[in-house]
């Protein structure tokens, strides 16, 4: 184990609005072992109830304070709480992650005079003039900012939220990770059984399967993958085809029942929507998809369609913060977002063009491959945390 410098960060603790199933989660889950075993101690403050991601990390031998608390961004009580469990851990920074987290995590570092940073993954949606000033009044004082994407971060700095009052800017880019080799190794090897003998389940006979893989809420869209699977029926109706189309929305979230009701209208069409709800293994399930889509209305760097490139998918995304990038140079397709009948139109061409899916998946894999390394993600971490405490 590498043993921390003192000028070095050598405990951080990270401050989240939930700890379920989502891409921060992953990405906290799957980063604490890596920066433990690099002399970095991790310890967890989760805003909201104990969750799947929680119980993984403490397994792992993190340790987690789940607050059950209010994550609205105004609340004195959660944020006197999360102080509290600063006073007693006393690490070298804080880096707090998401909306709410940023600014009750932020106002506690900051009150306590500990160094802090602060996460964003997106660009916001709707905030009143209170959130906003407070978010640049917050930023300001920040040590760093982080955000997942570079059209987050050109969002940011166009209306200044990154100078503070010496003038620098505190905007750095820090994407998320996959580890490609957890998707690489079931096409690798010729023994290797097929994507279609590995699924949970069976498709209909002869059935092109359309998947995606997220938490069901607004910002997501999958009320507009909905809608364009609907018109995909009324499509292959009028076609009077036998081809068959199956969407596998495998995720969970608060929207899960007004979705599975909109839902409904499709039974018994050539399109049918299953419903997974959550998965451990989200890789087990990329493997059974034709394509993947990713209809979102806001995203920074998506986790979950940097997974289904390098997982081998034709892939198709909204034209949403990094995905257009990610999608470019053949790597996928890409369409407007919130438009149903251009996502309809998009998923009917390549659910009938093999050739084209292979081509596209092909090029998505290599380009994940080649710049998402999981390692150099860790590097750039305690690099920027070390240049924080110093």
């Amino acid at each position: 184990m590498n043993k921390p410098s003192p000028q070095q960060c050598s405990h951080v603790v990270w401050i989240v609005p939930a700890l379920d199933f989502g891409g921060v989660e992953t990405v906290c889950q799957e980063s604490a072992p890596m920066l433990r075993r690099r002399g970095v101690r991790v310890t967890v403050i989760n805003l909201g109830t104990e969750g799947r991601a929680a119980r993984a990390l403490a397994a792992q031998g993190t340790t987690v304070h789940t607050l059950d608390g209010s994550i609205r961004p105004y609340s004195l009580n959660t944020i006197r709480r999360i102080r509290a469990v600063l006073r007693a851990a006393r690490p070298s920074l804080v880096h707090c992650r998401v909306v709410e987290a940023n600014w009750l995590g932020g106002l506690a570092a900051l009150s306590l005079g500990i160094p802090f940073v602060v996460e964003e993954v997106g660009v916001p949606r709707g905030r009143s003039w209170l959130g906003n000033w407070l978010r640049r009044m917050l930023y300001a004082r920040a040590d760093r900012v982080i955000s997942v994407s570079r059209t987050t971060q050109a969002w940011f700095e166009e209306r200044g939220y990154f100078s503070g009052p010496d003038g620098r800017t505190r905007g750095v880019v820090l994407s998320n990770p996959v580890d490609h080799t957890v998707y690489d190794r079931r096409y690798a090897a010729p023994e290797s059984p097929s994507p279609r003998s590995m699924q949970p389940f069976p498709a209909d006979r002869g059935a092109v399967v359309i998947g995606t893989v997220c938490r069901l809420a607004e910002e997501k869209g999958i009320d507009v993958l909905l809608a364009a699977a609907s018109i995909l029926r009324a499509k292959l109706d009028a076609l009077d085809t036998h081809e068959q189309i199956e969407i596998r929305i495998v995720g969970d979230g608060p929207l899960r029942n007004a979705l599975e009701s909109q839902a409904r209208a499709l039974k018994g069409s050539p399109v049918r929507v299953v419903w997974a709800g959550y998965a451990e293994t989200v890789a087990d399930w990329l493997c059974t998809f034709d394509i993947f889509v990713l209809p979102s209305r806001t995203e920074g760097t998506s986790r979950s369609l940097l997974e289904a490139m390098a997982s081998g998918v034709a892939c198709v995304g909204t034209a949403v913060g990094d995905t257009p990038g990610l999608l470019a140079d053949g790597r996928g397709v890409c369409v407007g977002s919130e438009d149903p009948a251009a996502l309809a139109v998009a998923l009917r061409s390549l659910s009938i063009d093999p050739d084209r899916r292979r081509s596209l998946a092909s090029r998505a894999a290599r380009f994940v491959r080649e710049q998402y390394s999981p390692d150099a993600y860790i590097q750039h971490v305690i690099s920027l945390y070390d240049r924080v405490v110093t």
